[in-house]
C-alpha cells in the first residue's frame, strides 16, 4: 500500500451500539480510519450526535472523519457543536463537509484544527480558495485526471489555470449535484468507458435517455 494513500471506512447506522460494533471491526483491519455521520432518519439533537461521536472516539484508536451532510442525515450539524467535537474528541480529526454552504467550510477551517474535506463536487475550487486540504469526490470516479489536476492546481496556487479547468469539470459536478444520482451517474460513466458499471440496485433507477446524452457530452471535455 502507498504510504501516502488512506483508507477510510464509512461506519454508519442509526443506532450507536451498531456503529461501535462496525468501529471495532474496523479497528482489526489494515484500514486508516473511519468516516462516521450522525444518525440517520431518527434528526437527533445536537446533544445526541455529539455523544455520538463522543461513544465511538472513546473506543477506538483511529482517526475519524466527521461527515456533516444534512442532505442525508437530516441534520447540519451547528458549528458550536463542530468545535466541542474538535476540542473535546482526539480522535475526530477530519471533516467532509457537504453542506453546500462554502461559508461553513470558511469559518471551520479558520476556527478548528479538523482536516478539511470538501464534500461538495460543485464547491471543489472554492474550497481549495479558501483552505480545504482534500476532496472526497464523486467526479474523480468519472474524471480522475480532470480532478487531480484540479487539486494540484489548488495547491500549487495556479488559480487562473484551476478556474479554466474547473470551467470544464463544474457541469459534470453540477449534474451529480443537482440530479442526486450519483451512484446511477458514475456506473453509466463506467460503462461509457467500457468499465462495466454495471446497474445500480434498487430503489435506484437507471438515467433516463436524455439524462445519458447530457452525461456524455459533459464527458467529452474531460479526462
Amino acid at each position: 500500500k502507498d504510504s501516502d494513500t488512506k483508507l477510510l471506512v464509512g461506519i454508519a447506522d442509526e443506532r450507536t451500539d451498531k456503529v461501535i460494533e462496525y468501529a471495532k471491526f474496523v479497528e482489526q483491519t489494515n484500514a486508516d480510519g473511519h468516516l462516521l455521520i450522525n444518525s440517520f432518519y431518527m434528526t437527533p439533537t445536537e446533544e445526541e450526535a455529539f455523544h455520538q461521536f463522543k461513544d465511538v472516539n472513546d473506543v477506538v484508536t483511529k482517526p475519524i472523519m466527521m461527515y456533516n451532510n444534512p442532505f442525508t442525515a437530516n441534520v447540519d450539524l451547528e458549528n458550536e457543536t463542530i468545535y466541542k467535537i474538535d476540542q473535546e474528541l482526539d480522535n475526530v480529526q477530519y471533516i467532509k463537509e457537504s453542506t453546500g454552504d462554502i461559508r461553513k467550510v470558511r469559518t471551520l477551517v479558520e476556527n478548528t484544527d479538523l482536516v478539511m474535506f470538501c464534500g461538495s463536487d460543485d464547491l471543489a475550487y472554492e474550497s481549495f480558495a479558501v483552505g480545504a486540504t482534500g476532496w472526497v469526490s464523486v467526479a474523480a470516479n468519472i474524471a480522475p485526471n480532470s480532478a487531480s489536476k484540479l487539486y494540484e492546481l489548488m495547491k500549487a496556487d495556479k488559480y487562473e489555470e484551476a478556474r479554466a479547468l474547473n470551467k470544464d469539470l463544474l457541469p459534470l459536478c453540477e449534474f451529480l449535484e443537482d440530479s442526486g444520482k450519483y451512484v446511477q451517474i458514475v456506473k453509466k460513466a463506467m460503462d461509457l468507458k467500457g468499465l462495466n458499471g454495471g446497474p445500480s440496485r434498487k430503489p435506484r433507477l437507471g438515467l433516463t435517455d436524455d439524462e445519458v446524452e447530457k452525461l456524455k457530452r459533459l464527458m467529452e471535455k474531460l479526462d
